[in-house]
């Protein structure tokens, strides 16, 4: 495959929706060869047409995030920012949770950013430079 690496280049968890979408677009603008990725594809088709490259992701599925990735690094050795934007939120009374839901949401909330950074920071720091950002929930509601 080509090394692309004469455009800066972006990955977008959660860009099916939202924010995520949002930044997608507004990075691709940028110029910025932005893979976007999500649990379905199809969600990002419209991103698709304006350049994005669709990757199949669930967060909180290691085979996924490693098979993402390695795309990534085949077609353009890396990336020079990351978004970590996917998420995840049950809504209704802590009590009325299920405890496999919980479990679910520290899977994608928590340490799912930590996989797609674990295995792209080395990249960025072998160029000594690169942007991460985590975007949390604005979800949450005080009592």
């Amino acid at each position: 495959m080509m090394n692309n690496r004469s455009r800066l280049t972006a990955l977008e968890t959660g860009a099916s929706s939202g924010i995520g979408k949002s930044i997608a677009k507004r990075l691709i603008a940028d110029g910025y060869l932005v893979y976007v990725a999500a649990r379905s594809t199809d969600k990002m088709a419209d991103l698709a047409q304006l350049g994005a490259v669709p990757l199949t992701m669930d967060i909180s599925k290691e085979a996924g995030i490693l098979a993402a990735v390695a795309t990534i690094t085949e077609r353009s050795g890396g990336v020079d920012v990351l978004v970590n934007n996917a998420g995840y939120g049950p809504y209704g009374p802590v009590e009325d949770i299920a405890l496999d839901e919980a479990r679910y949401q520290f899977e994608v909330n928590v340490f799912g950013p930590d996989r797609p950074t674990q295995l792209l920071l080395p990249s960025m720091q072998a160029r000594g430079k690169g942007t991460i950002v985590n975007i949390t929930s604005m979800g949450g509601q005080g009592l």
